[in-house]
Formats: C-alpha cells, sequence, structure tokens
C-alpha cells in the first residue's frame, strides 16, 4: 500500500501549532498517520518582506524530502501556496484539504486585513501584518503582495489539473474571503474526487467536528484510489 504522509501549512499571521494544526494533529495520530506542519523558511523574519513564492518553494522541497505521497492541509493564504506547490509538483499529492482557502482575492482585501492599508502600499510604505504571535514579525509591501494577488492559480490556470481527492471547508460568514470565492475555486478543480462544504463559520475554522469530518472524507476517497 502506498505511503502517505500528512503536512499542514498555515496562513499568513498564523503559526504552525494553532486551533486547527492541534486538532489535526490530534486526528492523525488516533488514525497513526504521520503528520506535521511546516516551519516555512525565514518566517517572521522582519529582514525580509513576505512572499507566496517563498511558501511554494518550500512546500515542494517538503514534498520532495520523502518518497511518500503527501497530503497537503492548508489554510487561508497558505492554501494559495500549497495549490502552487501542487501545479508545480503533482506526482507528490496524495490529496489536498483546503480551509478558508485565500484565492481569487484583489487588493482589497488587505483592507480587511488592516483598515487603510492599500493607500499607505500604494505609496510605497512596508506594513507589519497582524501576527498571533507577537514575536513572528510579518512585513508586506504592494509588489509582494500583488504577486499573491494576480498570479493566484485560480487566475493563471483556467482549469487545475489535481489527480487526487480534494476537499474545501469555508465558512458563509468569512469577512476575509468570500466563500463564493471557493465555489469558483471548486469548479476550476479538475479532480476525480471533489468536495466543497460550506459551513456556518467565520475564516478561522477550528470546530472539531468539521475538522474531521473534512479529514475522514478526504481519507476515505484517497484508500479508496489505493
Amino acid at each position: 500500500m502506498t505511503r502517505l504522509r500528512l503536512l499542514f501549512c498555515h496562513g499568513l499571521g498564523a503559526t504552525p501549532r494553532n486551533g486547527i494544526s492541534v486538532k489535526i494533529q490530534q486526528w492523525a495520530e488516533q488514525h497513526h498517520i504521520q503528520t506535521y506542519g511546516l516551519n516555512y523558511r525565514d518566517y517572521g523574519n522582519a529582514e525580509r518582506i513576505w512572499n507566496v513564492n517563498d511558501w511554494r518553494r518550500d512546500i515542494v522541497t517538503a514534498l520532495k524530502a520523502d518518497d511518500a505521497k503527501t497530503v497537503i492541509v492548508g489554510s487561508s493564504a497558505g492554501c494559495q501556496a500549497v495549490l502552487r506547490a501542487a501545479v508545480d509538483a503533482p506526482e507528490a499529492i496524495g490529496g489536498l484539504l483546503l480551509f478558508s482557502p485565500g484565492v481569487g482575492l484583489g487588493i482589497d482585501y488587505m483592507e480587511r486585513v488592516i483598515p487603510g492599508s492599500v493607500e499607505k502600499l500604494q505609496h510605497g510604505e512596508i506594513l507589519s501584518h497582524p501576527s498571533a504571535d507577537p514575536t513572528i514579525k510579518i512585513k508586506v509591501d504592494l509588489d509582494n503582495l500583488m504577486e499573491f494577488v494576480n498570479n493566484c492559480v485560480s487566475k493563471t490556470h483556467h482549469r487545475i489539473r489535481l489527480d487526487c481527492p480534494v476537499r474545501i471547508v469555508h465558512g458563509m460568514k468569512d469577512k476575509l474571503v468570500p466563500f463564493q470565492n471557493s465555489i469558483k475555486l471548486l469548479s476550476q478543480i479538475d479532480s476525480p474526487n471533489k468536495a466543497l462544504y460550506l459551513i456556518n463559520d467565520g475564516h478561522f475554522i477550528t470546530d472539531r467536528t468539521t475538522i474531521e469530518q473534512a479529514l475522514e472524507s478526504l481519507w476515505d476517497a484517497i484508500e479508496a484510489d489505493m
């Protein structure tokens, strides 16, 4: 049987060990699945400006570091890096689970993160992005954020071919990323087994039942293909 491992990729401003990752870790331990959270290189380095392709690089490196098929769970902005990496190295992916994927956005989404930020960015300012851990310093500027916005896989690919099961979970009360973006993303994904779960929640999904049901559904689909 193909060996599987689970990789968690958090979002911008989050940490590898947070509310959702802890529940994923606990579920994986109960099912005897090797799992770990990716520590992005240079994440929180105040001397570097955040660029989603740095995360993409780190994910591809992690995928190539092991012969096992990898099931990736992404959250928020981490999902865009996950999708870019999945396009780069599709043969290494066993399945994808995306929570509140940060795709299909315009630069105006930064207004929802930091009110008044877009004008400052357009005037060349480098801003500090909010972080759950105050010791993590995240710097953003307009050029790098426009890379995140303009070269999102959902914009550069009319169809996104993923030869693995895919699950997406999005809260209909999400004030950062509209759930309609996930509906469009699902329609673009060419996968033999895909599903979108719209739930009564916001951007940060921590409900254990929701997380575990999505994992169970994805894992059942993966094992059915083996």
